[in-house]
């Protein structure tokens, strides 16, 4: 009698976690710790200036809707 089903695959080669070299962290350049320092000082300048404004997360949220290119 023949079966249709196939064996079990082997999905990892076991010398292959050997072998592997690990991934190295992408540390952010220059350009981008500079735009997530602005867009950090963007967001404490609003909060500052106009503290009653944002109550909750909803009106960060819509202030984040408004200025799209700031954050």
């Amino acid at each position: 009698m023949f079966t249709l089903s196939l064996p079990f695959p082997i999905l990892r080669n076991p010398l292959q976690s050997l072998f592997a070299k690990k991934a190295k962290a992408v540390q952010p350049t220059e350009s981008e710790e500079t735009s997530l320092r602005n867009r950090r000082e963007f967001i404490n300048e609003m909060l500052t200036r106009s503290p009653e404004a944002f109550a909750s997360t909803y009106d960060i949220e819509s202030a984040m809707l408004m200025f799209p290119e700031r954050f």
